[in-house]
């Protein structure tokens, strides 16, 4: 299964089933679905053959979803300069229209609207990334380069949230504005790794995250508050002053997962 997503009370996600018929006989189906609470049973959206990757997105009548491919022009003349790449896909769900976006080896992407898209590809200079913004009307156009690894991003009304790794850091989470050319801004570190950010609420002053941490040495569901107010007055407050990381209350305590949303004031994972 894939990271799952939300829009409004609908819930989406990714799924591999591998089907053994026989000996040395067997087929793999890659397929999306739907679910509310209020359905019977999860409803099939398409089916691809190839896996997905990275994580969907769900944005109204659109859902976003990468999956691999392969493309010439990599320093790998071995595999006659094959690689991998991803193509970046908008799947309309009342036309069903399916249409190829953008096409690189993207490492993260965030739907800013039905027009952009902010995603990053790894850096050509050694460690780091390079962000780039793509829209219907321009195409991709790259805004910076950074010295990070991108895992994710999260837009909120404050802002953008980007999980991201420094060369000898951990998974910590970082501020990005909405301007794209400042430095990404650490917002929030821990020695565990933190991923899966979903927005719950936003206040003029207040962000409320939920995600998944390996704190205490088990991937599990937590809740980030952020005092985003007290942040931007000013960058240099220590940690505690305004982010705050509790478990998720949830009368399910699972040994390990993958990702979480809470859909109409229930968790899911």
């Amino acid at each position: 299964y894939s990271p799952l997503t939300t829009y409004k009370d609908t819930l989406f996600y990714a799924e591999t089933r591998s089907y053994f018929n026989q000996h040395f006989s067997n087929h793999t189906t890659h397929s999306l679905y739907q679910f509310s609470p209020e359905m019977e049973a999860p409803s099939l959206i398409l089916k691809e053959t190839s896996p997905f990757t990275g994580e969907l997105h769900a944005t109204g009548r659109h859902l976003y979803f990468m999956s691999k491919d392969s493309a010439q022009g990599h320093n790998n003349y071995l595999n006659n300069t094959l690689g991998v790449t991803h193509k970046l896909y908008r799947y309309d769900l009342e036309t069903r229209e399916k249409r190829v976006l953008i096409r690189e080896p993207i490492t993260a992407y965030e739907p800013l609207d039905h027009q952009r898209i902010l995603y990053t590809t790894p850096s050509t200079n050694g460690y780091g990334s390079e962000l780039w913004l793509w829209s219907q009307k321009t195409g991709s156009q790259k805004q910076q380069t950074l010295p990070l690894e991108i895992g994710e991003f999260l837009q909120t009304p404050h802002g953008i949230l980007v999980i991201a790794k420094a060369k000898r850091g951990t998974w910590d989470i970082f501020y990005l504005d909405d301007t794209l050319k400042e430095s990404p801004t650490l917002i929030f570190s821990t020695p565990y790794i933190e991923k899966n950010m979903r927005l719950l609420s936003s206040t003029p002053a207040n962000l409320k995250i939920l995600l998944t941490s390996s704190l205490n040495k088990a991937f599990k569901p937590y809740l980030l508050t952020l005092d985003m107010a007290s942040f931007k007055r000013s960058e240099q407050l220590k940690q505690s002053a305004y982010a705050s990381l509790y478990p998720a209350p949830t009368s399910v305590s699972p040994d390990t997962m993958t990702s979480s949303v809470i859909l109409k004031n229930k968790l899911y994972y």
